[in-house]
């Protein structure tokens, strides 16, 4: 299984973790069944909520984040 965490720095699993998903500069992709991250760069603009997310819908199962706002939120 695939999960997704925003993250604000490429530094792997030492990555602090990003409290906006929105807002997210990269996110950490981590495949449970073969023990794999894999660290993507986020679309975030300064001050923009309304970002893509850098991968399919259904390539990730859980985003664990702290905030989902109503537009990601419709998204996911």
């Amino acid at each position: 299984m695939k999960l997704a965490i925003p993250i604000l720095e490429d530094q792997g699993l030492n990555s602090p973790l990003c409290a906006h998903l929105g807002r997210s500069p990269y996110w950490l992709l981590m495949d449970s069944q073969t023990n794999t991250i894999d660290i993507r760069r986020g679309s975030a603009m300064p001050h923009s909520c309304r970002n893509g997310l850098p991968f399919a819908a259904n390539e990730v199962k859980v985003i664990l984040c702290f905030r989902v706002g109503a537009h990601h939120f419709q998204q996911l």
